[in-house]
């Protein structure tokens, strides 16, 4: 039988493991604020390939806060407004 990486081993032998997680909130706002840097310097190429990947990368962010919620939140308001 195959199964995915696990984040939690000890209960990925019983069955209700789950996935592991490949993007986090912190990484994200630290790309964010690369890409911010990289508009307000000029490199707008660059700014928006960081905005773009911020974007996509959103969707696989698991939280578990109404803070971190917040901070998902504004992450992408921040990068649609500037990447447009």
């Amino acid at each position: 039988m195959l199964s995915g990486v696990q984040r939690n081993t000890e209960l990925a032998a019983q069955g209700k493991g789950l996935p592991a997680l490949c993007v986090n909130l912190a990484a994200l706002v630290d790309r964010l604020k690369v890409a911010y840097k990289a508009t307000t310097t000029g490199k707008f190429d660059e700014a928006l390939e960081h905005f773009l990947y911020i974007m996509y990368a959103l969707l696989f962010v698991v939280i578990d806060s109404r803070q971190a919620k917040n901070e998902v939140t504004l992450s992408l308001s921040l990068s649609l407004s500037l990447s447009l």
